[in-house]
This record gives structure tokens, sequence and C-alpha cells, in this order.
């Protein structure tokens, strides 16, 4: 099983080790955007609650998110019309999660929405990689390591 879960990460062409740096690059990128979001809403435009100014900056990265890691980090993998509402089911999942963890933390803990974003950095992102990998973009395949 770990084999075909290396194998599938790998995918066709480069090794796990190109598609890991591709996903931290444009990961990266999205989280970033993602928090500059939260903070421009909170501290810039006065947003009153952090979970809210969090799920509109989910929104705006989620597009983002899916052709950066569609056209960068799994452009090897085969495209096929189920991949976007695969995406968009792990979006809703992560969106849950942020925003969530986001209210979790500042409404109920009355901690710091910055708080929040470190730690959607630190949840989400592995997950994601393994998600996206055996599922999100397996090219039509039933698993991952099956054949076409």
């Amino acid at each position: 099983m770990a084999e075909g879960i290396l194998s599938a990460a790998s995918g066709p062409g480069p090794g796990l080790v190109a598609r890991l740096l591709r996903y931290g690059v444009v990961g990266t990128v999205v989280s970033l955007i993602y928090s500059a979001a939260v903070i421009i809403a909170v501290d810039g435009l006065g947003v009153a609650n952090p979970s809210l100014a969090s799920m509109a900056a989910f929104l705006v990265t989620l597009p983002i998110a899916y052709f950066a890691h569609r056209r960068l980090t799994f452009r090897d993998a085969v495209s096929d019309p189920l991949q976007p509402w695969r995406f968009a089911a792990t979006a809703t999942v992560n969106f849950v999660v942020a925003t969530a963890g986001m209210y979790l933390l500042t409404e109920c803990l009355g901690r710091s929405f910055y708080l929040g974003i470190a730690v959607n950095w630190l949840l989400i992102p592995g997950t994601n990689f393994l998600v996206y990998v055996l599922w999100v973009f397996r090219g039509g395949r039933v698993c991952a390591w099956s054949t076409p």
C-alpha cells in the first residue's frame, strides 16, 4: 500500500520530492494570500468577526488553489471532468475546518485571529496533499495505484 501511495504521489513524470516541492510552493503562496486577506479584512477593513473574514478569504483563495494545483502541482496528472467536483468536496471540508477553527480560537477561547491563521497553516496542508494525490487528481482511476 505504501508503495502505491508513493507511486501515485510521484505520478508518471517527476518524482515525489519534485511534486512535494511544487505542492509546498503553491500551498505557501495560496496560504499567504489567505492570510493577507484575513489580516486586511480584520485589521484594514475593520471586519469585527475573524470567522467571517476567514470565510471570505477562503472563498477568494479557492479558485486560485484549484487552478494552481491543477496546472503546477499536478500538471502531469490525467485530467478528468470530476476533478473540480472532488476538489470542491475537499474544499468544503477544509472550509469547515478553517472556519470552525477560527471560531473556536477567537470566539470561544478568546485568542488572536493570528493564531487561527497559524493553526490553519498547520492542520490543512499535509492532509490535503494525500487527499489530492489519492483522490482529487487521480485521473479517473478508482484509486491512485490502480491502472486507468
